[in-house]
């Protein structure tokens, strides 16, 4: 079964454009949108623990790191707060 927000997930309409990304992206969703790691995704814990899958920074990845020459400077003291106290 697919992940419920594999529609909706900004990271990957975000990225999805950018052919440099392409390969990266499929990789990343037979893992963690189609995959054995669905469970693991923080993309989407994180959403749930915000309430709002909205909030959760578009260039984080699934695994919770930023996208390859991003970083987490943008990224509100809400999300930060939220990734250590699940750490």
């Amino acid at each position: 079964m697919d992940c419920l927000q594999i529609g909706t997930c900004i990271f990957f309409r975000e990225y999805r454009k950018y052919d440099e990304r392409k390969l990266a992206l499929v990789g990343l969703a037979k893992l963690y949108c189609k995959g054995p790691m669905q469970r693991d995704c923080i993309r989407r814990k994180l959403g749930m623990v915000l309430g709002d899958q909205n909030k959760v920074p578009v260039n984080m990845m699934p695994d919770g790191q930023p996208l390859a020459d991003t970083d987490t400077s943008d990224w509100p003291e809400e999300v930060m707060i939220k990734m250590r106290q699940s750490s």
